[in-house]
């Protein structure tokens, strides 16, 4: 016969297994791998890895400016998302240019300023540059020809008969 104490026991016992199970890298992983202050000591670049939970699974990073020091929070905004980054590296060229470098990357998202009410009211903005390493590709050979074919193995050929568009012709103009 289960008492009223066996069913509080089991009660407890299951919240802190699902606890365990989180704990246990079940979740991803939000990992700080680089932190880079800026020249004249302002700001901090800070670039975070999550996931490689599995053989699926690789990692993302996403980047961020702060203010010297902090930390991140859901009110920081992502200045870069990647995946399969390679050999990336944060410099700062001057007190505000932060520059990106890397050998190879899928870049999901990309914003090249970042400014805050926290620091100087708005008035201390950053620059960022992407600076791919080389000339050639910014994106792996595989990913690459992932594009170059359809699920059943296909080569889907290029559109090469379009004519491109000069930008300048463009709106009157690029100024």
């Amino acid at each position: 016969m289960t008492t009223c104490k066996n069913k509080y026991h089991s009660l407890l016992i299951l919240p802190l297994l699902l606890l365990s199970c989180l704990s246990c890298g079940m979740v991803d992983d939000f990992q700080e791998v680089a932190r880079q202050s800026s020249l004249d000591g302002v700001v901090d670049a800070v670039m975070f890895r999550a996931g490689g939970g599995g053989a699926t699974s690789g990692f993302s990073y996403s980047l961020f400016v702060v203010k010297k020091g902090s930390g991140i929070d859901k009110s920081n905004d992502v200045l870069l998302q990647a995946d399969h980054l390679t050999n990336m590296r944060l410099a700062w060229k001057s007190d505000r240019i932060l520059e990106i470098s890397y050998d190879e990357a899928r870049i999901f998202k990309f914003k090249n300023f970042w400014q805050s009410k926290d620091v100087q009211n708005f008035q201390y903005v950053v620059e960022l540059k992407l600076a791919p390493n080389h000339g050639g590709h910014a994106l792996s050979r595989r990913v690459r020809f992932l594009e170059g074919f359809d699920m059943s193995g296909r080569i889907i050929p290029s559109d090469s008969s379009r004519d491109s568009i000069p930008l300048d012709t463009l709106n009157g103009g690029i100024k």
